[in-house]
């Protein structure tokens, strides 16, 4: 079994994503929505939901439930355990 951490998105997630689809070319935090203007560190996330995988653990890209990379700011990557942080 792969070793996950569930990452809760802020209230203000989808106001905020909103907002930085239509003013900003860059990503949004997967966490609170904001743009990423300095893309440092990310998140892979498997199980079909915000399920960030260890760095210990290798996804399956091939999975149905694999959902990619995501960035993250560098105030939520406070909110997430180093082991699932990963840096580009």
């Amino acid at each position: 079994m792969i070793k996950t951490f569930e990452i809760i998105q802020t209230e203000t997630y989808s106001d905020n994503e909103d907002r930085t689809y239509s003013n900003t070319e860059h990503a949004p935090c997967v966490r609170c929505g904001k743009a990423v203007k300095n893309e440092k560190f990310y998140v892979e996330c498997v199980d079909g939901d915000l399920e960030a995988i260890s760095n210990n653990e290798q996804a399956d890209v091939n999975d149905g439930g694999y959902m990619g990379c995501f960035p993250i700011g560098s105030e939520c990557k406070k909110h997430i355990p180093a082991e699932f942080i990963k840096k580009y």
